[in-house]
């Protein structure tokens, strides 16, 4: 069963809490931080850096995702806003 991501579960929570349990779950199988923190922030929003590509069937395999949350395997990126929080490799 697919864990449903919602931004109501995380009302009044950092912007980048909705994706945190992606977050956890590609650390769980196997991908590892590349920096000495999980959230880094920039002028423009949140990031946070893994050392290995992204395991995008794992994500749709695990939850449903809202709209504002885009899978780019393109760019290697899990994106929520429009860039605003982002998980992405080195």
């Amino acid at each position: 069963m697919k864990v449903k991501i919602s931004k109501d579960n995380f009302v009044g929570s950092p912007r980048y809490a909705l994706i945190d349990p992606i977050l956890d779950l590609l650390l769980a199988n196997g991908n590892q931080l590349a920096t000495t923190f999980r959230w880094g922030s920039n002028p423009t929003g949140y990031f946070a850096i893994l050392k290995y590509p992204i395991d995008f069937d794992l994500i749709e395999k695990n939850f449903e995702l809202p709209l504002s949350i885009a899978l780019s395997r393109q760019y290697g990126e899990v994106d929520y806003g429009q860039g605003t929080v982002i998980i992405r490799t080195e």
